[in-house]
């Protein structure tokens, strides 16, 4: 997720460096990608042009790209499974147990995601930070715009279908860090602030 976020500050020295201080904190330093990345094409699908989405659009604006954003990737992945999370005051992946359960990358409106939701199907007047900023990040892109296909951590492909206000996902049998989890999960560490986090992410 780290190496996706570092994909348009590697293009650009000014976003490189607004994200420095991030990257170190974990202890991965921008140069550290740099030195194993020839290509950030790498994190599009290569039959896949970028979806144009008017959630995306709102959210690279957010982040700070720009009137002329243009988001250039086509997978999300899960939050709980970078250095992001902190369950008990401790971070860290979170591993769940069964591996064919959890989602390890999806079809994505930008390249990290917390949870499943997609208000934006529900109500085409919501913007990407309804009912929160760190919600609308799965792009559910096939099937007449419903459904989301997901990799889990055993390597299986499903598809999950939004449906009605979520009613077509059970997060007991498909999640992002647990099983049961929010439809609205948010994984970072402590309580998600009010508004887009300064610097995107």
């Amino acid at each position: 997720c780290d190496m996706i976020a570092m994909a348009d500050p590697f293009d650009d020295p000014a976003r490189m460096e607004l994200r420095r201080s991030d990257m170190e904190i974990e202890k991965q330093p921008p140069e550290d990608f740099q030195k194993y990345l020839d290509n950030t094409g790498v994190f599009r699908c290569p039959g896949d042009k970028p979806h144009p989405h008017r959630i995306t659009k709102q959210r690279a604006i957010a982040a700070g790209y720009g009137q002329t954003a243009e988001y250039r990737y086509s997978y999300t992945i899960p939050v709980p499974l970078t250095l992001r999370p902190a369950v008990n005051g401790k971070g860290g992946p979170i591993i769940a147990k069964d591996a064919s359960a959890q989602v390890s990358s999806a079809d994505g409106l930008w390249n990290w995601t917390h949870n499943f939701s997609a208000d934006y199907l529900d109500d085409p007047n919501k913007n990407f930070d309804q009912p929160a900023w760190y919600c609308n990040t799965v792009g559910y892109f096939h099937a007449a715009q419903t459904t989301a296909n997901v990799v889990c951590r055993d390597n299986s492909v499903k598809s999950i279908r939004w449906g009605n206000k979520g009613n077509g996902i059970d997060t007991r049998e498909i999640y992002m860090g647990a099983p049961g989890e929010s439809l609205y999960q948010w994984w970072g560490p402590g309580k998600p602030g009010p508004g887009y986090p300064p610097g995107g992410g």
